[in-house]
């Protein structure tokens, strides 16, 4: 893999920030940043600046720059494999889930391995194009569509 300030800075500080978060910390100050990953100063500012414009985290600002992290966005869970994508995408797991659940369930083999291969489409379309289909479809369902 090649180093890039990503892999070997941000992400980092993101995953750190994201994980004070999940567990029901404050989100850290840059101090606390360079202490716990072993970054200097510049570093770190740099870095939350570039996080924050994309848009992964409000930072606390001073007129040096930033010193601390207000907030992690939702990108910022996103980026580090801590929330969803998008509605589609919880749909689209809760359908594979949903009929994995059904075919363990069933006893009529032929049913339980046609469950299963359905999961298994779903998969394959991906669970993203999945969820798109099945909201689609409820919407029609209820009027909405």
């Amino acid at each position: 893999m090649v180093e890039t300030h990503w892999n070997t800075t941000a992400l980092p500080i993101l995953e750190y920030c994201v994980a004070r978060v999940m567990n029901n910390e404050e989100p850290p100050s840059v101090d606390r940043i360079c202490e716990q990953l072993g970054m200097d100063l510049p570093t770190v500012q740099s870095a939350l600046k570039l996080l924050a414009h994309e848009g992964y985290v409000e930072t606390k600002k001073a007129w040096g720059g930033p010193i601390g992290v207000a907030q992690v966005g939702s990108s910022g869970f996103r980026a580090v494999g801590q929330w969803p994508s998008s509605n589609n995408e919880v749909f689209g797991n809760a359908m594979v889930e949903a009929l994995e659940k059904l075919a363990s369930g069933e006893r009529d083999k032929e049913k339980s391995q046609a469950l299963r291969a359905a999961a298994s489409d779903v998969r394959a379309i991906g669970v993203n194009g999945a969820g798109q289909v099945l909201g689609s479809f409820v919407k029609g369902l209820v009027g909405l569509g």
